[in-house]
Order: C-alpha cells, then sequence, then structure tokens
C-alpha cells in the first residue's frame, strides 16, 4: 500500500520556542512550499504540535506511521535528549522495515536535518551514517557554531534556502519514486529503476561550498547520485569510517581545492578536503574509483593549502588514477559530465613495432607551435618520426588522442616556452600517469626543453641534469645527448 502522507516531521519542541514563529514552524512553512513547486502540488507534511516539555509521548503517532513516505529528524541537543524523539524515529524505523522497507532503492527514508551541531557520536544509531543537511555554519572569527537565521545577515540566509532546497530536491526524488511503484506490488516487491553511477563529491572550505552545490546539482539533473547527501562532522575515526563507506559505493570521487586550507576536524592534523582526498586515494589502490581534482588557474594558496597542492602534483600515489584541471570552474563543470557521459574506452593491445624510426611526442602549447618549429624541423631532418599535439576537437578527443601518443611514443619531449607553471606541473603528472594509459614499459626517454633557464624551478618542478635541454635560441647540439639516449634504446633512424 502507497503511504498517503508525504513527510512526518520529528523535533525536540525546546527546537520551536523562538518568537513570534518556531524555528520548526518557519522550516516547516518553507519546506512545503519548496517541496510543493517541485512536486506540482501540495505536500502532505505533518507534526505534532501538542507535546509540550511535561507531556508524554502520544501513541498516536506510532498509528500514522506506517502511513508516512518519509521523515525528517530535526536533530540537535534537545533532540537527542529527548526520549520522545528518540522512540518516534525507532518508531518509524520499525514501521518502515514492514511496509516498503527503511530504504528504498537504496535512499534512506530518514532524512537528517542538523539545525545545530551534535557531535557524530551522539547521533541516534538509526541515523548515525547519513550525513545530513546541515543548516548552521562554523563561524572562524568568533569560533562558534552559528545557525542558518536570517538574524545572522543574508549571506547565512542565503545558504539556508541553497540547503533547503537541496533537501527539496532530495525528498522530491524520494516521493517520485513512491509513485512510480505499481499499486498492485508491495513497495518491496517493486522493480528497480536503472540509476547512473554514484559519484563521491568532496565537502569543500566555505570559499567553493557555492561551487560544490552548483556542480551537485547539475550532476543530480543528469542522473547521477551524489555522496555525501549534506555535510560530514564528528572526531575521525567516525568521519573516516563515513567517507569510506561513500567512497566504497562510489565509482569516481571529485575533489574542489582553493586557497584556503580548511577546517581540521578532532583527533587528526588533515583538514576535511585533505583527509577526503587521501581516504578517496586509498580507495583507487583498493578497488575501482578514479579522482577529478579541480584547483583554480588563478589561486593564491595560503601556505598550507600551497604544501597541500605541491605533494598532488608531485607524489606519484597522490595521481594514479587521478586528473587535475586547472581551468575555469565552467570549464571543469563540462569536463566533468562529459568524462563521465564517456568514459574511458578500453585501452586497446600495444601495436607491434617493426623496424622504422623511432617516435617522438613533441608537448608544447598551441602559442608555442611556432616558436618549436626549429627543432621540429632538426628532429625531421634526422629521421625522427614526430609526432604534434592536437588542438581541434572536443576535450574527451583531445585527451584521448594526447594519452594515446604517451602510450605509443618511444621518447617525450617538452617544450616549454612562454611561462605557465600550471600546464608545465599538468604534463608532468601525465607522464607519471603513462601506465594508467597502457603503456607496457616505462617512459625511460624524455626532457624538457625550457626557452628560459631555470623556468622549471619556478613552477615547482625538479627535473634532473641529463633531462634538461636549455637555450633561448635553439642549437642542435643540444639535442645531442637526448638523441643518442633514443638511439642507444631503439636504434638510430
Amino acid at each position: 500500500m502507497k503511504p498517503t502522507k508525504d513527510l512526518f516531521i520529528s523535533y525536540a519542541h525546546r527546537d520551536n520556542r523562538r518568537q513570534p514563529e518556531g524555528w520548526v514552524t518557519s522550516f516547516h512553512t518553507d519546506l512545503e512550499l519548496q517541496l510543493g513547486e517541485l512536486c506540482g502540488r501540495d505536500p502532505k507534511i505533518w507534526r505534532d504540535q501538542k507535546l509540550q516539555g511535561n507531556d508524554f509521548f502520544d501513541e498516536e503517532i506510532v498509528e500514522q506511521l506506517p502511513d508516512v513516505a518519509a521523515m525528517i529528524s530535526v536533530l540537535s541537543p534537545s533532540y537527542v535528549r529527548s526520549e520522545w524523539c528518540q522512540r518516534e524515529l525507532k518508531a518509524f524505523r520499525d514501521v518502515a522495515e514492514k511496509n516498503g522497507g527503511f530504504r528504498l532503492e537504496n535512499k534512506s527514508r530518514v532524512f537528517k536535518v542538523l539545525k545545530s551541531h551534535v557531535p557524530l557520536e551522539e547521533h541516534p544509531d538509526e541515523i548515525r551514517q547519513l550525513t545530513g543537511y546541515k543548516f548552521y555554519t562554523y563561524d572562524q572569527d568568533r569560533k562558534q557554531f552559528l545557525p542558518y537565521e536570517s538574524c545572522y545577515g543574508p549571506d547565512i540566509e542565503r545558504q539556508y534556502w541553497i540547503q533547503l532546497n537541496d533537501l527539496a530536491q532530495d525528498i522530491a526524488k524520494l516521493l517520485h519514486t513512491f509513485e512510480q511503484i505499481p499499486e498492485e506490488k508491495p513497495a518491496s516487491e517493486s522493480s528497480p529503476t536503472q540509476a547512473k553511477e554514484t559519484i563521491y563529491l568532496a565537502e569543500t572550505t566555505w570559499e567553493l561550498r557555492e561551487r560544490r552545490l552548483q556542480l551537485k546539482r547539475e550532476l543530480e539533473q543528469h542522473g547521477y547520485t551524489v555522496l555525501p547527501a549534506g555535510g560530514l562532522a564528528g572526531d575521525v575515526d567516525l568521519l573516516t569510517d563515513q567517507i569510506d563507506a561513500c567512497l566504497q559505493t562510489c565509482t569516481m570521487s571529485i575533489h574542489l581545492l582553493g586557497n584556503k586550507y580548511g577546517f581540521v576536524p578532532e583527533g587528526t592534523e588533515q583538514s576535511l578536503p585533505e583527509l577526503q582526498y587521501r581516504l578517496a586515494v586509498k580507495q583507487g589502490e583498493r578497488g575501482n574509483i578514479s579522482r577529478l581534482i579541480w584547483v583554480p588557474p588563478d589561486r593564491e594558496p595560503e601556505p598550507r593549502q600551497a604544501g597541500l597542492l605541491e605533494s598532488l602534483f608531485n607524489t606519484p600515489a597522490s595521481q594514479q588514477n587521478a586528473d587535475m584541471i586547472e581551468r575555469p570552474f565552467v570549464a571543469f563543470q563540462t569536463a566533468v559530465i562529459e568524462r563521465l557521459a564517456d568514459p574511458p574506452k578500453p585501452v586497446p593491445e600495444p601495436e607491434i613495432k617493426f623496424d622504422f624510426s623511432p617516435q617522438i611526442y613533441l608537448i608544447c602549447t598551441e602559442e608555442d607551435m611556432d616558436a618549436a618549429d626549429p627543432i621540429i624541423d632538426h628532429l625531421v631532418n634526422e629521421g625522427y618520426d614526430v609526432v604534434l599535439p592536437t588542438f581541434d576537437g572536443d576535450e574527451a578527443a583531445l585527451r584521448e588522442d594526447h594519452r594515446n601518443n604517451l602510450r605509443l611514443a618511444d621518447a617525450v619531449l617538452i617544450y616549454y616556452g612562454r611561462p605557465n607553471s600550471g600546464w608545465l606541473r599538468a604534463q608532468f603528472m601525465e607522464l607519471r600517469k603513462v601506465a594508467a594509459y597502457g603503456r607496457t614499459e616505462p617512459l625511460a626517454v624524455k626532457a624538457i626543453y625550457e626557452v628560459q633557464p631555470g623556468s622549471h624551478r619556478r613552477a615547482g618542478i625538479r627535473v634532473p641534469t641529463d633531462e634538461l635541454i636549455a637555450g633561448a635560441s635553439f642549437d642542435p647540439n643540444s639535442m645531442t645527448a637526448f638523441l643518442n639516449k633514443l638511439n642507444e634504446r631503439y636504434g638510430a633512424p
């Protein structure tokens, strides 16, 4: 039997005593309006308004719970200390298990709304693993938690409405799932719909929160499930368990890293963004999950964040199964959707090489192509097969061509003309990941030709002396050591 009521709001009445209208009452009204717009009908939201501080639990609530699709637990210190609230939650769990299940198509029928901060270990067992929807923030200046209330300013009020919309979107999806269940079948026997992948979109610092929410909405509009559904909190052990549980169900994790290092949870010295990334790396070593990292091209990170980014650029383990994109955020959003819509093609078997000239992949920017002509001409005249990057086509095609070149080339030469630190770091990261692109032997012959001597150091790159060629004007003799190394390995052309 399908539920006839959409939502039951479980809350501590102490949290609704504000005058002239309580927080829960305002929240109820706002959610009803937002959910009505999404569902195209008036939602049926019910909450008990009779209980006062000295009243007892009303068994009438239990009798109505089987007729409710979902429940909202408004979590607060008062809620976790309330016997009535705990009984409401347990009662809903029990009746839900008998009426379609506590989860529907892997979605919990309880939505955890965090009105104020409660340590994770104090959350009720039934909802502890749910990430929830935070309706408060941490004020770094005051060193205190602030609720999402308009009296704290327009920015706080705006965050309230953004979070309320996210909650309403997720509730609307669950209600829609209930509506799709045939009348003649119990909910537990309904056929699951075909769902797209589940994506882990890492929690960010406050400066990037709006961009994260923007990307989350776009992913959900394309049919992807996004975790975590709300904020993460608690000590590092429980937090690690939460993140790991989410990552185990995901095929990709996405990390937005800006200028701020971010909040450091209790029990660890790593910020929440760094902790999530390190756990995603470990999950990638255990299972099949890729990572996409966005960093702003015009960033000016604070010292500790600069150290984190440096380790991501230069640590091979951090780069395995990962792509770092330094482009405007709009371009990154497009790249994410393209990557998910067009997953990497299976890498074909390595081609059998016959007796022909060694192949050199010369990497440069489109702006530097003309400046690199003397080097290209010299290599061709010496009998080498020179492959150049392509610049026309969509991002997915360009990325696939670049990786194929890295997979098949006998040697790679990076031409670094106009200084662009982010571009150079990205090329070095790609060189470290050639094995992931299907290359069966190490890329043993590689070098960088820099027009401005020492410019690689300003990009934070360390290059062995025998892999460095420098010169404002091209001298054919400067290529001798590089070509000798290539000839020793593959034979002269």
